[in-house]
C-alpha cells in the first residue's frame, strides 16, 4: 500500500470544476478544499508507487489545475499482512 498528500493549487474560478474531475481519479479522496485560495488538499493510494505517481500527474494534467504539490509519502509493504492480522 502506498500513500500520498498532495496540494492541488487551482486556477482562479476552477476550483469547483477541479473538484468534479479530481474524484474521477482513482484512489483519490479530497481532504479539503478553499475557495479562497484556490486550492485542494488530497489523499492518493495506489498499490505501488508507479500507480500513485501516475495518479499525480493526472491530477496535474486536469483542465484548471495550476500545480500539483506531493507533501506527504508512505509505503507499507506489510500493509496486507497487517490487515489479514487485524
Amino acid at each position: 500500500m502506498h500513500v500520498a498528500g498532495v496540494i492541488v493549487q487551482t486556477l482562479p474560478g476552477k476550483l469547483s470544476a477541479v473538484l468534479e474531475n479530481i474524484e474521477q481519479v482513482p484512489g483519490t479522496e479530497v481532504a479539503t478544499s478553499s475557495d479562497e485560495k484556490s486550492n485542494i488538499i488530497a489523499t492518493i493510494d495506489g498499490d505501488t508507487r508507479k500507480e500513485v505517481a501516475d495518479r499525480i500527474y493526472a491530477i496535474d494534467k486536469l483542465a484548471g489545475v495550476a500545480t500539483t504539490c506531493l507533501v506527504y509519502e508512505e509505503s507499507d509493504s506489510n500493509f496486507d499482512l497487517k490487515m489479514t492480522e487485524a
